[in-house]
């Protein structure tokens, strides 16, 4: 169609960051959204949104803490 809009969902239950199960990472949820829009025959606008409520997350803590990324956004013009 013309207009698309697709949403992503994705989650992690709690998992630990080493070998040896003492530091533990807790679960998280993160959605993304992305939107096209045909303008002209072959020539797509689009843009996307990635983790929607900004979750902040934890990706190691070995021994220091790492969080996934903050809400990111991109957009632009797609010749098929």
């Amino acid at each position: 169609g013309r207009f698309v809009v697709t949403k992503q969902f994705r989650f992690s239950g709690p998992q630990f960051d080493d070998d040896l199960n003492q530091f533990r990472l807790e679960g998280f949820a993160q959605t993304d959204v992305y939107m096209s829009f045909v303008i002209r025959d072959r020539v797509r606008l689009f843009s996307g949104l990635e983790n929607l409520f900004n979750v902040r997350y934890s990706t190691a803590k070995t021994p220091i803490r790492s969080v996934g990324p903050p809400l990111g956004a991109r957009f632009g013009i797609r010749w098929n």
